[in-house]
């Protein structure tokens, strides 16, 4: 099986590994000792590194986890603690990413991990795809970065809601009115104000906003991107709504809310 790896491997390169049946065998398994030497070699030239369940183990037999925060299995935290004294073996947690370095839990887990790294680099709507595909929805440990509203309101199975939820996640910044969302959803206004109350847990008109909100997020990295710019951009009709509404999600003004990022940034 090892024979199977390349010798090479070029970025942007993900090197996933998954969980195994059992235990590894670190000390008397020729595969396994010939596939640690291999992640040894290959490793820096990785631009993912991404360990699921017990795949962590792996890494952390490597040399990957050393210094670095990472989670496993609880069942295999103890274990992984042992094989790494340096690791910051976080328990109760999803997943955990550390540079370019990911670990998940249990094997659940690393579909919530995967589903993350699929909005990381080819952005939230493709990853909400994928979620709904798999009819699944991503999830985040406390302490992790908020889940992003492309995600977060698709855990249900009603094909009208998600439909008219594909068709504003095409374009948020467009001015929706609910009569155009319930033709397109083929039910009345009233009808489909319900269905998204039901499924969504949420009015139509607050859905649309958060996703406007994460616009406004992303636009925000650019310091040079004025308030007025991203109320524009973002599909709000003036920075006074935008203010209004940005202040009812994230409880504080944008300015303020782009100094704290800006900072956190710095931190790093």
């Amino acid at each position: 099986m090892v024979k199977l790896l390349p010798q090479i491997i070029e970025k942007p390169a993900i090197v996933l590994l998954a969980g195994a049946r059992g235990e590894y065998d670190f000390e008397g398994s020729d595969d396994v000792r010939a596939t640690t030497r291999w992640l040894e070699r290959v490793a820096p030239s990785a631009s993912l590194i991404v360990g699921v369940c017990s795949g962590a183990l792996l890494a952390a037999h490597a040399g990957l986890l050393r210094g670095r925060a990472c989670t496993t299995h609880h069942s295999l935290a103890a274990e992984l603690r042992r094989l790494d004294p340096s690791a910051d073996v976080l328990d109760n947690r999803l997943f955990v990413v550390d540079g370019h370095v990911h670990t998940s839990a249990g094997v659940t887990s690393g579909i919530d991990l995967t589903l993350a790294l699929v909005a990381e680099l080819a952005g939230p709507i493709v990853a909400s795809k994928a979620a709904r595909n798999l009819v699944v929805y991503s999830r985040r440990a406390a302490g992790d970065p908020q889940v992003s509203p492309w995600l977060e309101s698709r855990d249900h199975v009603h094909p009208i809601v998600h439909r008219v939820q594909d068709a504003i996640e095409e374009d948020p910044a467009r001015t929706w009115t609910l009569q155009a969302l319930a033709s397109i959803g083929g039910v009345s206004p009233r009808h489909l104000a319900r269905l998204f109350r039901e499924n969504v847990g949420t009015r139509v008109t607050d859905y649309i906003q958060s996703l406007r909100v994460e616009l406004a997020r992303r636009l925000m990295s650019n310091d040079e991107v004025a308030v007025e710019r991203l109320a524009e951009a973002s599909g709000f009709g003036s920075s006074r709504q935008f203010r209004r509404v940005w202040r009812k999600f994230e409880g504080a003004a944008p300015l303020r809310s782009r100094r704290g990022a800006k900072r956190r940034r710095a931190e790093r």
